[in-house]
């Protein structure tokens, strides 16, 4: 059922003359839409108001911006260090606001999509299946909806994913 579908598809996009380096782009801008379409509906997100358990993962850069010293919550783990860093650069330069570190989310949430599309297609040269497979990572709901706040869980899962690329690359460059 699902390979009928995948070939179905393959085919489809092949009739059309689609570009296969157009696919990856394409869903780049499909998830910029929605997520700025999601801003302007919910009017929360582009407010100064924290949704979910943003305001505990600011928290540390405002008291670096503001108390110059970093408190960290007892529910963060030691892997939401790193964006304490980044969100203290970002609101360093740009002034710290959930709106800014919402954007810097996305942008990491970009950067982890690019590389997971790069990383497919190291192991697969279907390039219209790898675009399949990744507007379904995409659009997965809890990993949509944390693309663009302000949580640990797309950064952690980009550094693993480059650590995991890395590492493979290290074992086939030694055997």
């Amino acid at each position: 059922m699902i390979s009928q579908i995948i070939k179905k598809f393959t085919v489809l996009n092949n009739k059309k003359n689609l570009h296969e380096k157009h696919n990856l782009f394409s869903l780049i801008i499909i998830l910029y839409i929605t997520s700025g379409l999601y801003f302007i509906i919910d009017f929360s997100s582009v407010t100064e108001f924290p949704i979910n358990d943003e305001g505990g993962f600011a928290f540390p850069i405002w008291s670096l911006i503001y108390k110059e010293k970093l408190y960290i919550f007892g529910n963060n783990a030691a892997w939401s260090i790193p964006q304490t860093y980044l969100g203290y650069i970002v609101s360093k330069i740009f002034g710290f606001s959930f709106l800014n570190l919402r954007l810097l989310a996305l942008t990491i949430s970009s950067l982890f999509y690019f590389f997971i599309y790069f990383y497919l297609n190291k192991f697969n040269d279907n390039k219209n299946l790898n675009s399949l497979f990744l507007g379904i990572f995409i659009f997965f709901p809890s990993i949509y909806f944390n693309s663009y706040l302000f949580m640990s869980d797309i950064l952690f899962l980009f550094l693993l994913i480059v650590a995991l690329y890395y590492f493979e690359s290290y074992i086939n460059k030694n055997s």
